[in-house]
């Protein structure tokens, strides 16, 4: 499969299976325990993902307060819980084929 532009990171409280299968897909993630930002403050890893022009992937809502405060960042997409893992992992590897880095900036998608 064809590496796309954009790159992931997943915060903590998305499960580590969801970084094993895009990884598998061919994507370029992160997570929050690859990088050593357990337990720091929200603005911190957004800040991150922004410096590293990462798509944060998120279930936690303060993400989305940050975001609505003007705070910039390269994407989020914001796992709602209504689909399972597996259509996650999907939803994740589709936007990773259909946006671009420029596009995604600032903008919050909802899985």
């Amino acid at each position: 499969m064809t590496q796309s532009a954009i790159q992931f990171h997943l915060d903590e409280c998305i499960p580590n299976h969801v970084a094993a299968g895009l990884r598998r897909l061919g994507r370029d993630c992160t997570t929050t325990h690859d990088v050593e930002l357990r337990g720091t403050e929200d603005v911190v890893q957004l800040e991150y993902c922004r410096s590293h022009e990462r798509v944060l992937v998120t279930r936690d809502a303060d993400f989305l307060r940050l975001a609505d405060d003007g705070h910039e960042h390269a994407g989020i997409v914001f796992w709602t819980e209504k689909r399972g893992v597996s259509q996650l992992i999907r939803d994740i590897d589709t936007t990773g084929f259909q946006a671009t880095p420029h596009r995604i900036r600032n903008t919050v998608l909802y899985a």
